[in-house]
């Protein structure tokens, strides 16, 4: 078995032997659980093996070939939900900023780093190699001297925190159009925009019909259903205001 899902290129007829395949996996499990065949049953028919599973068996099991269609997977294609490649931009909103390779202590080297430093305590303390690949040529990176590395991105770990900057490093055409130095025009009307002010009281201990606070969102052309929008909120108990951005991916 070499792959989960079909190839692009399987014929229709491979795609329906493994939709069959699937249904019928899916009404033999249906029909056990509801009671209307036994395991014992099963295992008479030579559908069900002594341990329980299934048998390996043509039109049941999709990792095996069909005469229509001899290929060693049966498992249907992944679903796509309608999504389409490339039909809309994402924006990036960039937080950690581009240094200078020369910031970086100890500098980068094709090969492993084997200079020792201090491990810390909660992690078995002593000392330890700098990197943790293993040394050695065979490991070093490829074309190391060619390629260099020309920018430094440090990354660290920290509570979270207001991000106060904005540098997508894209022209605006890569970047839904919008560019930094023009701001990101949003926008919004009291019908799309703001969220409705009654409680759900369905399921809830507390039945008071209004909600305490509002909230709406804006976006680039007004509607909630746009990648990236700002949120702003506020309420009266607690009094409280709050802003955010937020982006798909």
């Amino acid at each position: 078995m070499n792959r989960i899902y079909l190839p692009l290129n399987a014929s229709k007829a491979r795609q329906r032997d493994a939709a069959r395949a699937r249904q019928n996996r899916a009404e033999i499990v249906r029909e056990l659980s509801w009671g209307r065949v036994s395991r014992r049953d099963l295992i008479k028919m030579g559908i069900l093996t002594g341990a329980g599973m299934l048998a390996p068996i043509r039109g049941l099991n999709p990792f095996l070939g069909t005469v229509a269609s001899a290929v060693s997977t049966g498992v249907p294609r992944s679903p796509m939900f309608g999504v389409q490649p490339f039909t809309q931009p994402m924006p990036r909103f960039d937080v950690l900023p581009s240094r200078p390779v020369t910031c970086l202590t100890p500098a980068c080297q094709a090969e492993a780093n084997q200079t020792l430093i201090p491990v810390h305590a909660k992690l078995g303390g002593g000392y330890g190699p700098c990197e943790g690949r293993p040394p050695g040529p065979i490991w070093a990176h490829q074309r190391f001297d060619e390629f260099p590395p020309g920018v430094c991105v440090q990354a660290t770990q920290a509570p979270a925190m207001t991000n106060f900057q904005y540098n997508p490093q894209v022209p605006p055409s890569l970047n839904s159009g919008i560019d930094p130095a023009q701001g990101i025009p949003l926008q919004g009307t009291p019908k799309s925009a703001i969220f409705r002010i009654h409680r759900d009281v369905r399921f809830a201990k507390d039945k008071k019909p209004y909600k305490t606070h509002a909230g709406a969102v804006l976006t680039r052309s007004g509607a909630k259903s746009d990648p990236g929008l700002f949120y702003i909120h506020a309420a009266t108990s607690p009094r409280e205001a709050a802003a955010g951005s937020a982006a798909c991916g």
